[in-house]
């Protein structure tokens, strides 16, 4: 039924967009909660009662014990964010859409590390330019269909390559780049070309 009805007004798309727009007032000030690893957390309840990606949090948490620098690439909400800042280790982070940055600036700034992170509000992708992101929330993409997501529920974000972002910046810093931005890693990559020559 549920299906049914988000097929019907998907059809309508200024209708879906209105919709959208009630979900997201109404869900940007949830409150924050206690998570297991000793930092607070908003906007998740599966980030944050600690049930979110276990296998992948464990592997961060591990190679975070080896970094002095943490990059996240689709950032969302600043769930791996506030694992890498909780152990001291400092944030550069990339979210281009608007609800997730909401949440990533606020959970970092709730737990006091406002001084240690970065933010840059766009999308990381080959080069300069603006382009369109479909969907939102964890399953937001530069990739129009991803995982069935309605050709109508598009929005515009700007975009820059991760080598003019950070030109030499990390070089010679232990980091741990993190990357989930739903199916355009590779272009991604095509943008990254100096920063993957780094040393280490």
């Amino acid at each position: 039924m549920k299906n049914l009805i988000r097929s019907i007004i998907e059809r309508a798309p200024s209708v879906a967009n209105f919709l959208r727009n009630v979900r997201d007032a109404q869900i940007r000030n949830r409150p924050f909660k206690e998570t297991p690893w000793g930092f607070k957390l908003s906007g998740s309840d599966l980030m944050a009662n600690g049930t979110f990606e276990p296998e992948q949090t464990e592997l961060v948490r591990k190679l975070l014990n080896d970094s002095n620098l943490f990059i996240n690439i689709g950032a969302n909400m600043g769930y791996y964010c506030c694992h890498a800042l909780s152990m001291g280790c400092p944030v550069i982070a990339f979210e281009p859409f608007s609800l997730n940055v909401h949440y990533l600036m606020r959970n970092i700034r709730e737990n006091g590390w406002a001084k240690q992170a970065e933010i840059f509000p766009l999308a990381v992708g080959p080069k300069t330019g603006i382009v369109n992101i479909w969907g939102s929330g964890t399953g937001a993409s530069l990739i129009k269909g991803w995982d069935s997501i309605s050709e109508n529920y598009v929005t515009q974000v700007p975009v820059m390559s991760l080598d003019r972002l950070l030109g030499h910046k990390i070089n010679g810093r232990r980091t741990l780049i993190v990357v989930d931005i739903e199916g355009a890693e590779f272009m991604m990559l095509q943008g990254a070309k100096s920063i993957l020559r780094n040393d280490p």
